[in-house]
């Protein structure tokens, strides 16, 4: 599981870490991997740099300087509508709001280790039961001798680049050394289809179908090989006839 704390009081800060560390003694089982960053710009630059800086769970303070809790939160819901947040804060009334960015917990400081870790827990229990329900939903990948996930919904195409692979998302380029062949075996779906030896196409984001080009939401367009023309035409109305 992978945490962030974004709070710029590095004392609040360490304590919210011993706080995890503590729990995660206790759930020896579960790999924590918890990055502090001290205000929201570091955090949304940290994520924008590292294509694969996907947080399970994130404490935001809602008093950050310049950019607050808040806005972070609605900027990273923008992004992520997977990444569980736990609000941080020293004013009890600002509660409310939380409901606007989906927040799981509001936490109120200063901070009660048991309360912590009742919410780590109760965040443990909520992604192992997601993953359960939707482990069909998003695909597993190995990157700098870490596994990461990414959820296929966020896919709009991938495409094949020699030894590596490209995953086309809507604000990133995910590379990752592998073969189109092994994402086409894991993407079976109507959903995804293989309208080109180099592509493996999203049909979700596709805006128009032509018999030799396929326009995507985001403008891109990918080639329809001859051989495959009759293999994508069934692809689509295999998926069209599935959201019926």
């Amino acid at each position: 599981m992978r945490i962030a704390i974004c709070e710029d009081n590095p004392i609040h800060a360490k304590i919210l870490m011993r706080m995890i560390e503590k729990w995660q003694e206790k759930v020896s089982d579960q790999v924590i991997k918890t990055e502090v960053f001290q205000s929201a710009e570091q955090f949304l630059c940290s994520i924008d740099e590292d294509a694969q800086s996907v947080f399970d769970l994130a404490f935001l303070d809602i008093g950050l300087k310049r950019m607050d809790g808040m806005e972070l939160a609605k900027r990273l819901r923008e992004e992520n509508n997977h990444m569980i947040i736990v609000f941080t804060t020293a004013d009890a009334l600002s509660a409310p709001k939380g409901y606007e960015v989906e927040a799981f917990r509001y936490l109120v400081k200063p901070l009660h280790g048991d309360q912590v870790e009742a919410v780590l827990t109760q965040v443990y229990d909520k992604i192992q039961m997601t993953r359960n329900k939707t482990k069909n939903d998003a695909l597993v990948i190995s990157y700098d001798g870490e596994s990461h996930r990414i959820w296929k919904q966020d896919i709009y195409y991938i495409e094949a680049t020699g030894h590596y692979v490209e995953i086309h998302t809507a604000r990133r380029i995910i590379r990752v050394r592998s073969k189109l062949d092994a994402f086409e075996s894991e993407l079976k779906s109507p959903q995804f289809c293989r309208c080109h030896r180099a592509f493996l196409c999203n049909l979700y984001y596709a805006e128009t179908i032509n018999k030799d080009t396929i326009l995507m939401k985001d403008g891109t367009k990918l080639p329809v090989r001859r051989s495959r023309q009759r293999e994508v035409n069934e692809c689509m109305i295999a998926y069209y006839t599935a959201k019926l």
